[in-house]
C-alpha cells in the first residue's frame, strides 16, 4: 500500500496536528502563515515537493475559515445537503463582482468573490471541508 504524501499533509493539517500554525487571529499575514506551515512540515519530515504555493494557500484558507470565521467541523457537519460542495463550485467558476449563482447555498451577504486565484483557493478549502464532513459522517455510520 503506498501512502499519498499530499493526502497526509492535508489530513494532518486539517486535523490540526500542527496545532495553531496558521492563525489569522491578531492579523497574521498569509505569507507568514504559509512559511510557518512550511517550517512545521519540514520539521515533521514531510516531502517539501508536495507543498506548492497552491496547496499551502488552500490549507491556510481552510484554517482561516475555522479560526476566524468559526466554521468548525461541528458547524460543517450541519451542512448535510451538499452546501459546502455547492459553495465550492460557485467560487470555482466566479468572477470578481458578479452576483452569486442560483445554486449559492447561503445568504448573499456571504458571497465574496475576489480574483480568479483567490476564488479557487476558497473553493479548494470548501472542498476540503466537504470531504472532511463526509469522512466524519462515514466514520459515525460505521
Amino acid at each position: 500500500m503506498s501512502i499519498d504524501p499530499i493526502g497526509l499533509v492535508i489530513a494532518f493539517t486539517v486535523a490540526g496536528l500542527f496545532g495553531g500554525w496558521i492563525g489569522y487571529i491578531g492579523g497574521v499575514a498569509e505569507g507568514v502563515a504559509r512559511e510557518r506551515l512550511r517550517q512545521d512540515v519540514k520539521r515533521s519530515h514531510r516531502p517539501a515537493s508536495v507543498l506548492s504555493r497552491a496547496v499551502l494557500d488552500v490549507l491556510a484558507e481552510r484554517q482561516r475559515q475555522i479560526s476566524v470565521e468559526g466554521w468548525t467541523p461541528e458547524h460543517d457537519d450541519g451542512h448535510d445537503t451538499e452546501e459546502l460542495a455547492f459553495a465550492a463550485s460557485c467560487y470555482a467558476t466566479a468572477d470578481e463582482g458578479e452576483a452569486p449563482p442560483a445554486v449559492w447555498p447561503w445568504d448573499w451577504s456571504w458571497w465574496k468573490p475576489k480574483g480568479r486565484r483567490r476564488n479557487l483557493v476558497k473553493a479548494g478549502a470548501l472542498i476540503l471541508a466537504e470531504i472532511d464532513r463526509l469522512d466524519r459522517k462515514d466514520s459515525h455510520e460505521q
